[in-house]
């Protein structure tokens, strides 16, 4: 049995090649992203020489993008450089318009990153420390 875990991030059982037909398209995509993520941490922990020269491949997989968005949009946040903020991407077809653009950027080779917003937050001390904030889009990149 293998054991995983849900967007709650509470574990769950899969017994059974048959239990994909139960789940959701959403959570069974999110199990597959969580399934490779523990497996390439695994082989991390066990082969610390190892060195991952393919993972560019992985990161560009749609359910892996919208796992990815899942984890940006829960995080929340104010816009970047571009001024897009998670709440104007208010529809299903934006986000998948947005995630197929960035697939697709990704796959030949095209995605440039943003600039990063600059914003100053003030410390304990009264001086101000910088934060860079950048784009949705380059979030979800990050965050795959």
């Amino acid at each position: 049995m293998n054991m995983l875990q849900t967007r709650t991030w509470k574990p769950i059982v899969m017994k059974t090649s048959t239990e994909k037909q139960r789940l959701p398209q959403d959570e069974w995509d999110a199990l597959k992203v969580q399934r490779l993520r523990m497996k390439l941490a695994e082989k991390a922990k066990r082969e610390p020489k190892f060195r991952f020269y393919t993972l560019y491949g992985h990161i560009y997989r749609i359910d892996v993008l919208k796992e990815a968005w899942k984890q940006v949009k829960r995080n929340g946040g104010c816009p970047g450089y571009d001024g897009v903020s998670i709440k104007s991407l208010d529809n299903e077809d934006m986000i998948e318009n947005l995630l197929e653009t960035i697939q697709r950027e990704l796959k030949e080779g095209t995605y440039v990153p943003q600039p990063v917003k600059r914003v100053y937050i003030p410390k304990a001390n009264g001086k101000l420390r910088p934060l860079g904030i950048p784009t949705i889009k380059d979030r979800i990149v990050q965050t795959a």
